[in-house]
């Protein structure tokens, strides 16, 4: 798995808030950079999510040209079911990512226990190494500015939920802050 520098303060909480993060989620959406293509950091991450069992869906992004959009279907060899070429900032591609969600979470009602009447809120933890565009899907998905997007890696330090409801359902997205490797 992945191991923060030992003696570094705020990339070890990192690692803590994104573990609370992915074991809170009931779908994780894994956010990979199309351009940089796989990185030695992304195998490790694919290793951690698989641990967990729980549904991955990888959101290639900064996919706004052909030629990446081609290069994102290299993250099919981390063996998850499905890798969506998308762009966060333009919005491209993020019907079909979102369709395959709603599939997914419909499989975890369906398969939660739970007798309640109400349903239950649904929480959706967006992971990836820092830079990769987490913070522009989330503020895409959400449809405004929640949270800050910058090109200079590390701007989100701490997991940041954000809720909406869509048709009497809650959903909590988590955008959490980039996950190093152990320098």
């Amino acid at each position: 798995g992945i191991v923060p520098d030992d003696d570094a303060i705020i990339p070890a909480n990192i690692f803590k808030q994104a573990a609370f993060a992915i074991g809170d989620a009931a779908v994780l959406i894994w956010v990979v950079d199309a351009r940089q293509g796989i990185t030695p950091l992304d195998e490790e991450l694919a290793k951690l999510l698989r641990a967990t069992g729980k549904k991955i869906l990888i959101a290639a992004n900064k996919s706004e040209a052909a030629r990446v959009e081609a290069q994102a279907g290299e993250f099919h060899r981390f063996g998850f079911d499905e890798v969506f070429p998308v762009s966060a900032e333009e919005g491209i591609g993020l019907g079909d990512l979102l369709d395959a969600l709603v599939v997914d979470l419909q499989e975890v009602q369906i398969a939660d226990e739970s007798v309640d009447a109400k349903p239950r809120e649904i929480r959706l933890a967006i992971v990836g190494r820092p830079n990769v565009g987490k913070s522009s899907l989330l503020n895409n998905l959400m449809g405004q500015e929640r949270v800050i997007v910058s090109p200079v890696a590390g701007t989100t330090r701490d997991a940041i939920d954000s809720v909406f409801e869509l048709s009497d359902q809650k959903f909590r997205l988590i955008d959490t802050a980039g996950i190093r490797r152990k320098g």
